[in-house]
């Protein structure tokens, strides 16, 4: 039979307690550019997508379709996103960044490379180039 350690330390384990770390201080980061984490999130995938549904934000921050509703009307309201009917589908409606929302993004994406940096600026790059391999990897 296995002996237990003191503490976990299983890549699970180790990925998780690193999540809530970054996190955190992702949070501390965006805090004074008036953005939460999920702000951040959606105005990257709407960058990345150009243009997206409700559902399929919803799908890609991993909240639920109600929480995606609300986090768009608020977005709007702030003037981050605009909303327009599907040339090809009435019934769909797109999501689009603005001006405003494309300088935001800028700026967080900024502070949070600045972050990065912080966190992991003593790694060699070789060893950084291999965990984002590794954690592309696991992704797929």
């Amino acid at each position: 039979m296995q002996e237990l350690s003191k503490e976990p330390t299983g890549i699970l384990y180790l990925i998780g307690r690193a999540e809530k770390v970054i996190s955190s201080q992702l949070r501390k980061t965006l805090k004074p550019l008036g953005l939460s984490l999920r702000h951040y999130t959606a105005l990257s995938v709407f960058s990345t997508h150009q243009t997206i549904s409700s559902a399929k934000l919803a799908e890609l921050t991993i909240v639920s379709p109600q929480a995606a509703n609300e986090l768009i009307k608020d977005m709007e309201q702030k003037g981050w996103i605009t909303k327009q009917p599907d040339p090809n589908h009435g019934r769909i409606i797109q999501i689009y960044l603005t001006k405003k929302g494309k300088d935001l993004l800028i700026g967080c994406n900024n502070a949070v490379a600045d972050l990065d940096a912080h966190i992991f600026g003593h790694l060699p790059e070789k060893e950084i180039i291999n965990l984002k391999n590794h954690l592309k990897r696991v992704l797929k």
